[in-house]
């Protein structure tokens, strides 16, 4: 009898999962903590909440959810029609802007296609390209900037489509709108480009392609609600193109797939500029915060970041007992020097802010032979040697009494590693000093006996008991290909 896997589509079983950032409820009850207390920094998630005017239309328009949603979006489309000077046939909407993505990418690409995008781009690139059998052509970011000269260089006679997104997420880059549009232009007729401005609204400026639209040029251009206008929750993006290529993707596109109280909030949030830029206000102002506090902890900006550049996030808790999610640039970088000991600059309320740069102090301070990253990737490695051997805690208890022997650990922290980071793993785990099995275990002693990442030295030390065989264990060079 043939299993899952043998009927399954070959690309399928080749597909990543997209890994999200983690619920807040999630990290509160693994670790014991009240939710309340948790700040999350790893979604880029607006910290003023919803548009005001956009919370209040979907409200009201849960008192008729009995009632199936507008199949054709037709009243936000003719809403961003007025806002962009379009008409609403050049509009399609989507269940957040991912999803048109994966509509153009449906619609266009098949087996022996070539997608053209940065090495440090969106995920979701690389994501729509794999599920439709096409090939992935990543272009390297030096300094962690886009190189518009290269990803054209990167074009050839197979080359479908070429994403581009500005500001960049995750790295916070941006790109002269001029040479956006230049690259545009640039790109042969058989080649879509799509500009991707999830975090737009963050700029001062940015590239208008509706010329290039209206002049027959294969440009389309993908926007969202989840960040600027706070919506992240009720998952409503957009693209904008020709009639052409947007009844293309209607073509593709699944019915209802957009919700009712999406629908209303998107509509009502269009007209909350107000909103949109207190928004701005305060993404600045936290930027010039962390901007300052990471200066005074000796780190040197190595380029300017007009926008928020978030990473990974790991849970650790304050001298004064609050939570905080710590961010580090897990391989990706960021504008600030030396690398690879630096972290993602990020926006949250000023408060956050305050914990995040007291905990970049307290480890600095730990053993500044090790990078932030590899505290947080050994810490994580713990309590999956620990889930692995003894299963998960108890709901609302903390990972604790918990003994693991050394071979145990190494091998939690092979599997996490690999797991985590592929083909990747090796070249990080250098970058963040982890160059041999010993360096792990001096993190894991600097994390008993100073109760970083939340948890007391007494409550690590009782925890894990069971560690002293290090010695032997972490003598040999690392390779996260061998078993322990």
């Amino acid at each position: 009898m043939p299993t899952y896997s043998e009927l399954a589509n070959r690309p399928v079983l080749s597909q990543p999962v997209y890994e999200a950032g983690r619920p807040i409820e999630v990290v509160a009850r693994e670790f014991g903590l009240d939710p309340a207390s948790v700040i999350k920094l790893a979604s880029n998630e607006n910290p003023l909440g919803p548009s005001p005017k956009g919370l209040a239309a979907a409200q009201k328009a849960l008192q008729v959810c009995h009632l199936y949603p507008d199949g054709g979006c037709t009243f936000l489309r003719e809403k961003l029609a007025a806002h962009w000077a379009m008409k609403p046939e050049n509009f399609v909407v989507g269940n957040g802007s991912n999803e048109v993505m994966i509509m153009l990418a449906q619609a266009f690409l098949r087996p022996g296609d070539e997608v053209v995008f940065g090495s440090q781009a969106f995920i979701v690139y690389k994501l729509a390209t794999m599920l439709f059998g096409a090939t992935a052509v990543e272009v390297p970011m030096p300094g962690f900037r886009h190189n518009l000269p290269a990803l054209r260089a990167a074009v050839t006679d197979r080359t479908r489509l070429l994403f581009l997104a500005s500001p960049n997420n995750p790295t916070g880059g941006t790109d002269d709108p001029k040479d956006i549009i230049a690259l545009a232009q640039s790109l042969p007729d058989h080649v879509i480009f799509c500009l991707d401005e999830a975090y737009a609204e963050y700029l001062d400026a940015s590239a208008d392609l509706r010329p290039l639209m209206a002049s027959g040029r294969k440009v389309v251009v993908s926007r969202t609600f989840s960040k600027a206008y706070g919506l992240a929750g009720l998952r409503v993006g957009y693209m904008m193109g020709s009639a052409e290529v947007i009844g293309l993707l209607n073509r593709v596109r699944q019915p209802f797939n957009v919700n009712l109280p999406a629908l209303a909030a998107a509509e009502a949030a269009l007209d909350d500029a107000d909103f949109v830029q207190r928004t701005r206000e305060v993404n600045a102002t936290g930027l010039a915060q962390l901007a300052a506090g990471l200066t005074a902890l000796g780190y040197e900006r190595r380029y300017p970041t007009p926008t928020r550049s978030s990473r990974a996030s790991k849970k650790r808790a304050s001298s004064s007992g609050r939570s905080v999610a710590m961010v580090w640039s897990a391989g990706f970088g960021s504008p600030w020097a030396p690398p690879p000991k630096t972290p993602a600059s990020s926006r949250s309320l000023p408060s956050a802010k305050m914990d995040f740069e007291d905990a970049v102090r307290q480890v600095r301070e730990k053993d500044q032979r090790y990078s932030p990253q590899a505290y947080d990737l050994v810490r994580l490695s713990l309590d999956h040697a620990q889930k692995g051997i003894h299963g998960e805690p108890k709901k609302g208890k903390a990972m604790v009494n918990r003994h693991v022997t050394g071979p145990q650990l190494l091998e939690g922290f092979r599997q996490h590693v690999i797991e985590t980071y592929g083909p990747m793993s090796y070249q990080l785990l250098q970058n963040w000093g982890l160059k041999k099995t010993d360096d792990v275990g001096n993190i894991v002693f600097n994390i008993i006996s100073t109760g970083l990442f939340g948890r007391s030295a007494e409550d690590n030390l009782e925890d894990f008991c069971g560690v002293y065989d290090f010695k032997e264990t972490f003598l040999k060079p690392f390779d996260p290909k061998a078993k322990a």
